[in-house]
């Protein structure tokens, strides 16, 4: 019955918690766009904080990509620290993870044959990730997942960190037993989908490279706030 109970408790923080998280990211995510400024070389950079943003006409494209590492880092540590030692934590530790790794490993497609690569086979690959989960097999799910999330960031560069940033929030959003949150987890891929089909935004303005960024990011916002709001209800 103790262990029940505290199962319990847990489950319940996490109810509570999750609105921090997405409060972060959602805040996080367009104070990035005055990094977005436009004005490279128009080639693409040979070390790998600025190969992690592959957007060639990046004026300061190690920055953007130094920032971006900084936020799924921290926003793991939001997590953490919000959530305690729960199992949703942990797994968006681990999701989070998995999402900087094919975020990293995005690099690496420039050099392969593209015909095989592209939105199509990122997402079969993301479902069939889904499929393994659901039946217990851990690692090939963590490679099917790498590998999916790694061709979606190679197909969409101007939403390639948000992309990353989501294996993570899905993965909480399957973990804490919360509709607010698993709606909000929809309808930020909803608005990160819309992003990628309209980026590049109109050229010509310092909002054009990092414009996409911004419908998600209020996606992220209201949910934070509602999750607040309903935090304070239950309080």
């Amino acid at each position: 019955m103790g262990e029940a109970s505290a199962t319990g408790h847990r489950t319940a923080v996490a109810r509570r918690a999750w609105a921090v998280p997405l409060l972060f990211f959602g805040t996080a995510s367009p104070l990035a766009v005055p990094l977005y400024q436009p004005g490279g070389s128009g080639q693409r950079a040979g070390h790998v904080l600025a190969l992690l943003v592959d957007l060639p006409d990046l004026r300061h494209p190690t920055a953007v990509g130094l920032y971006w590492t900084a936020v799924l880092l921290g926003g793991t540590w939001v997590v953490a620290r919000s959530l305690g030692y729960t199992a949703p934590a942990g797994a968006h530790a681990t999701a989070a993870a998995v999402g900087w790794a094919a975020w990293a490993a995005s690099t690496a497609l420039h050099d392969l044959p593209h015909w095989w690569a592209g939105t199509g086979t990122g997402v079969v690959l993301l479902a069939l990730a889904a499929v393994l989960w659901r039946r217990g097999a851990l690692y090939p799910t963590l490679v099917a997942a790498l590998l999916g999330t790694a061709v979606l960031v190679w197909s969409h560069p101007a939403v390639g960190p948000l992309i990353a940033l989501g294996v993570g929030l899905f993965a909480l959003a399957d973990a804490v037993p919360d509709n607010a949150l698993r709606t909000t987890a929809a309808a930020f891929a909803a608005a990160v989908c819309l992003s990628a089909a309209v980026a590049p935004v109109e050229a010509g303005s310092v909002w054009a490279p990092g414009g996409p960024l911004v419908p998600p990011a209020l996606v992220l916002v209201l949910g934070g706030l509602v999750g607040l709001r309903r935090s304070s209800l239950r309080a």
